[in-house]
């Protein structure tokens, strides 16, 4: 048991630290601090390649915002073992509606804007919350614990490839 719980807590650890470098809303730190130009500049800061056209951007702008709420609560249920609500968080991240791979070579829709690997880890977002699922449905908590650990990784590579991938033109 000592065991599960320490698991748990590194995993609060590392997880409370990738939710403390993400600023809020209108710059303002989860704390209701207003953060200042010199805060920011403490922080390095992944360039984008180029930039998203606006209605992409605003597409994942809104479905990581959402996710790291999810991931906030899910955070907090596995760090109290409440396996109920993992498993309905993490239910709720894998039956999200994914983004659809370009199917044609039709460049006038939005997904070809996206590279591969979105697709690769939007579907791994999605097998790594059923996993997750999994582990509260067995009332396992070591697999519980590292499977909240894979999806947080996966929302971290996810989150680099967003600031970095070069667009298609």
């Amino acid at each position: 048991m000592a065991h599960r719980i320490c698991r748990l807590f590194v995993i609060a650890l590392v997880s409370t630290s990738f939710l403390a470098c993400s600023n809020g809303q209108n710059g303002k730190a989860r704390t209701g601090k207003t953060t200042t130009p010199a805060d920011s500049a403490k922080r390095p800061r992944l360039k984008r390649a180029s930039p998203l056209p606006k209605l992409a951007r605003q597409l994942l702008n809104k479905r990581m915002h959402r996710h790291g709420e999810q991931m906030e609560k899910l955070l907090w249920a596995a760090l109290s073992i409440n396996r109920p609500m993992v498993k309905s968080l993490a239910q709720a991240i894998a039956d999200e509606p994914r983004i659809s791979k370009p199917s044609s070579n039709d460049l006038s829709t939005l997904n070809h804007v996206f590279p591969k690997q979105f697709f690769a880890l939007q579907e791994e977002l999605r097998s790594q919350a059923v996993l997750l699922v999994a582990a509260a449905d067995k009332s396992d908590d070591t697999a519980m614990a590292e499977a909240y650990g894979k999806l947080a990784q996966t929302c971290v590579r996810c989150h680099s490839l967003y600031l970095t991938f070069p667009v298609k033109k």
